[in-house]
């Protein structure tokens, strides 16, 4: 499965730059979104930059994998705490 992750532009230029995030280190493609100065927050979708993100929308997003992380791992007590969006949220 892949998932867009959020992640944290390093140095770049025009077309490519090189972002961290959720502990990995990748090369982007910045052709969606363009040229991006260091510290801009990006989401990540098979090696290309899809969208400039907030510091408040990637720390959310960042939460909400922490919250499928745990999910996954069985640990399902007190998941309201990763999605804190959601659960404020009127149906």
């Amino acid at each position: 499965m892949c998932l867009a992750i959020p992640m944290r532009v390093v140095s770049g230029n025009e077309l490519v730059a090189w972002c961290e995030g959720r502990g990995e280190r990748r090369r982007l493609d910045l052709a969606l979104v363009g040229a991006q100065p260091a510290g801009t927050w990006v989401v990540a979708f098979r090696d290309v930059a899809r969208q400039v993100l907030t510091e408040n929308e990637a720390r959310s997003l960042n939460l909400a994998l922490d919250g499928l992380q745990a999910a996954l791992r069985g640990e399902t007590e007190g998941l309201d705490a990763y999605f804190p969006d959601l659960v404020r949220r009127d149906a």
